[in-house]
């Protein structure tokens, strides 16, 4: 699932591959030729996440951008 959070929308060139089941959410930037498998939760809802080309997040991977100021979670 791709989807935006909070006015901001992931950014995924053609040559990425983006599994069915892998969530890209918020203020994410894939580089080219970049992978993100299966049940892998890319997920820029504080502060954005850029990957660079060629690269992979793996299967069951999860990558959040962290937690706001304030925030002890």
């Amino acid at each position: 699932m791709i989807r935006p959070y909070q006015g901001k929308s992931p950014t995924i060139p053609q040559s990425c591959y983006v599994d069915v089941s892998a969530q890209i959410i918020g203020d994410v930037t894939l580089g080219e030729h970049s992978s993100i498998w299966m049940n892998a939760v890319v997920r820029g809802d504080v502060h954005s996440i850029r990957i660079g080309a060629n690269s992979t997040a793996g299967c069951k991977g999860l990558l959040s951008s962290g937690c706001a100021s304030g925030d002890s979670s």
